[in-house]
């Protein structure tokens, strides 16, 4: 049983009766269709593979009706269409956000896979799903046999063209009914009339013949994200967030927007870019993505505050007993956020966003302690809006998202960037690169309003770290002196990684270089020192921090090790420079020492910097070895006891800290 055998079988199962799980997409067992000429025999095959079990009439499933003498309506067969293009999960997702005909309320059991067959097209690219001339749908019509012949054309024939789907049109009913007979469609089928209601049991037959002649095609499920719209869209693109939580989806001219003044489903997002200023930038969003394309965005909320919409565009967000609603202010040592339909608590679960357009503020941020980084000059009367779900018992409010319309000035002012080339003689564009996971993009900031500096003179070279003061259109206001760039290429330490450790499996990230949280460097005198990298720093780039690579960086110490603020990735040879005074953990590197190993250790827990405590005996230059043995760490599993070796020891300035031994020794003897 082929996927596009598969898509049909759980439209017909969802319309003409109950399923299984036996057709989840992870766990079907494909069957090929067999060459079936009776048309018992075709029903009964659906029957015994558990494709048709009836509709359900008691609690007891051989007491199921198949109801083989009764009709079917509009609504079921959109039903089946939308399970037929592989599109269930979308539908439930949209169901409720928009009335996409008059006559279909939100509320109505069919509401997503109306909206779905509204804004969806097949394989072959044509619409399966129109309305009437009137703005209505007429769910609760009875659907004719040549109706039904069409909608299994369009889904079986994926050559199908939209000159051939006119022409038969043109012809209707005579020419859709000669296709679909052509295609094996209507056999066993006699006596009916083409403008007759489709009996079940004939439907059955249909159905049964269209999946006999039906190729591939797939079941589809759908990526959901929210965020905020940080950068006018190039028609191709849509961005949302800034910095770590930035993501970026394709959208094309089928991509639907649901927005706050939009009456009906079938706004293309495309099209709306007159219509809002620099198009939506701000708005909170939710993206509904199918096949690595966003099919629908659906607006939550605008800078100026929640949409004025339903609150069915937050489900899977909130509970059915949550809502939405202004912020009115905040009270940072309570942790709870009022609004004009009371207060709610913030939890470890609430998701804080910025939308503060005129700061270019416009992301998700980690949590209650950066959000009020951000807020805190503000409070307690910060402008915004929360959603928030309402507990059972206790009627206890707990917020689940929180946006913010403005921000500090002071956190906005400084975009952190690492300079992509320097400026050109005939150009006022500096061309940088924020931080990120990945590579970001290239942003060419205009340098022309900076009065501080004269923009072909300034002297910033390829992978300069520095912060400028840019507005939303990446214009700058100012910009730092040379000698306070943050990172200065050419003139500040690089240091080589040596080791990478990463943390406890279950607090692991999904991606791989997220997972690294600490690195070991070394320095052009062969010390050593191990820096931590938090959970916020900021990486040009994270994925590019692995053993081998050189690293620019800048650091914090602590009582207990040194904290990574930026790392710089840099494409250099060889290291430059010695640890400077902020590494407070540096283990410096002695001469080589001669030792003996006679067995003497223990092995570390996971949780130790070291894979192993060992003893070793120091040789002096008489060739006499120490009758008090020196206790290291070392991660080196080639040590055999009684064998002698030249090894380099790595001693920290500090009382009691157990030397290093390093990872390779040479054997003497």
């Amino acid at each position: 049983m082929n996927k596009k055998f598969l898509s049909l079988v759980l439209a017909l199962v969802m319309v003409l009766g109950a399923f299984t799980s036996v057709f989840a997409a992870d766990a079907v067992d494909t069957k090929e269709v067999p060459k079936l000429t009776s048309n018992d025999a075709k029903i009964q095959w659906l029957v015994d593979n558990e494709i048709v079990i009836g509709r359900k009439v008691n609690e007891k499933a051989e007491d199921n009706d198949l109801a083989l003498t009764e009709t079917i309506q509009r609504a079921e067969v959109t039903k089946l269409l939308v399970y037929a293009i592989g599109k269930a999960d979308l539908a439930e997702k949209l169901f409720g956000l928009v009335n996409p005909y008059s006559d279909v309320a939100k509320d109505y059991w069919a509401n997503g896979y109306i909206t779905v067959g509204t804004t969806s097209v097949a394989d072959n690219g044509l619409a399966f799903l129109n309305g009437y001339p009137d703005g209505t749908f007429k769910p609760m019509n009875n659907v004719t046999y040549a109706e039904l012949a069409k909608m299994l054309v369009v889904l079986a024939d994926d050559e199908l063209t939209q000159a051939q789907h006119d022409a038969y049109n043109a012809n209707w009913p005579t020419a859709w009914v000669v296709k679909a007979t052509e295609m094996g469609i209507f056999e066993g089928i006699t006596n009916v009339n083409a403008n007759d209601d489709v009996i079940r049991s004939n439907g059955f037959v249909m159905m049964f013949n269209a999946f006999y002649a039906m190729k591939d095609i797939r079941v589809i499920p759908v990526n959901e994200t929210i965020g905020v719209i940080s950068k006018k869209s190039d028609g191709t693109t849509l961005t949302l967030n800034q910095g770590d939580f930035l993501k970026e989806f394709k959208v094309d001219e089928n991509t639907v927007f649901v927005g706050e003044d939009l009456k009906e489903a079938s706004q293309k997002w495309l099209s709306q870019e007159t219509k809002a200023a620099d198009y939506f930038v701000g708005s909170l969003v939710r993206v509904l993505v199918q096949d690595d394309v966003v099919t629908h965005i659906v607006e939550l909320g605008r800078p100026a505050g929640v949409v004025e919409a339903d609150r069915n565009a937050w489900t899977g967000i909130i509970a059915d007993d949550g809502y939405i609603t202004n912020m009115s202010s905040l009270d940072k040592e309570n942790e709870t956020v009022k609004g004009y339909r009371g207060d709610a608590n913030l939890t470890s679960k609430t998701r804080y966003f910025v939308a503060d357009y005129n700061e270019n503020a416009l992301t998700e941020v980690k949590d209650f302690d950066a959000a009020m980084d951000l807020v805190d000059e503000l409070l307690p009367n910060v402008e915004g809006y929360f959603a928030y779900n309402v507990l059972p018992n206790s009627g206890v409010k707990e917020a689940k998202v929180v946006v913010f319309s403005e921000v500090n000035t002071k956190d906005t002012d400084a975009t952190l960037v690492r300079v992509n080339a320097p400026v050109t003689n005939g150009s006022f564009n500096l061309p940088a690169q924020a931080p990120g996971l990945t590579e970001t993009a290239v942003v060419n900031y205009d340098l022309r309003n900076v009065t501080s500096i004269f923009p072909y003179n300034y002297n910033v070279e390829k992978y300069d770290v520095l912060k400028i003061v840019a507005d939303k259109d990446n214009k700058v206001t100012d910009v730092p002196k040379q000698e306070e760039l943050v990172i200065d290429y050419s003139v500040d330490n690089i240091y080589k990684v040596v080791e990478i450790n990463k943390g406890t499996v279950d607090a692991l990230p999904t991606t791989p270089a997220q997972q690294v949280n600490e690195m070991v460097l070394v320095d052009a005198a062969g010390n050593r020192a191990r820096v931590d990298l938090p959970t916020d720093y900021d990486a040009f780039f994270t994925d590019g921090i692995k053993v081998g690579a050189f690293v620019q960086l800048t650091v914090e110490a602590t009582d207990k090790g040194v904290l990574a603020d930026i790392v710089s990735v840099v494409p250099a040879t060889k290291v430059r420079g010695e640890f400077t005074a902020d590494f407070n953990n540096v283990e410096k590197v002695t001469d080589t020492v001669t030792f003996i190993y006679k067995g003497e250790y223990t092995k570390n827990t996971a949780e130790h910097d070291y894979l192993y405590t060992a003893k070793i005996y120091v040789v002096d230059a008489d060739g006499v070895a120490s009758a008090t043995p020196t206790t290291v760490n070392t991660n080196n599993p080639d040590l055999k006891a009684g064998n002698t070796y030249e090894g380099q020891l790595f001693v920290q300035d500090v009382a009691g800290a157990v030397p290093v031994l390093a990872d390779k020794a040479t054997l003497v003897k």
